[in-house]
């Protein structure tokens, strides 16, 4: 933190972002739960809530990238001019993998929210069958 006070902001600022991403979607999520407990499961605000949930579901992989290339990777050209000032010093940081496995969920999840879709116009048409 000393030898790069900048990066250490930036750092802080991606994880306290990405946190705050992290609990808006378990909050999208307690909600949508919540009202389908209550018993109404094919309303707007559920389509809307499930769609959120894919979209925080598909930046995963580009939150993930930027993790990657932009921060870890000065992170560690820090580390390699303090190992070279310093013999013993050394910073691991775990490696992201390069899956795209988010965005196939947060793709399905789209879907899911389509078929909520059909099912609100179903449930509207039935209402006002006689």
């Amino acid at each position: 933190m000393q030898s790069s006070p900048t990066t250490y902001l930036i750092w802080s600022s991606f994880i306290c972002i990405a946190l705050g991403l992290f609990l808006f979607g378990l909050y999208q999520l307690r909600s949508l739960l919540k009202q389908t407990v209550e018993g109404s499961i094919f309303t707007t605000a559920n389509i809307r809530r499930i769609k959120t949930i894919a979209i925080l579901l598909i930046i995963i992989e580009p939150l993930q990238w930027i993790a990657q290339h932009l921060i870890r990777d000065s992170l560690t050209d820090k580390a390699h001019i303090l190992a070279s000032q310093q013999a013993n010093v050394s910073i691991k940081i775990p490696m992201v993998g390069e899956d795209w496995i988010f965005i196939i969920i947060g793709l399905l999840v789209f879907t899911l929210a389509a078929v909520f879709e059909k099912g609100h116009e179903l449930y509207q048409e039935q209402k006002l069958t006689v």
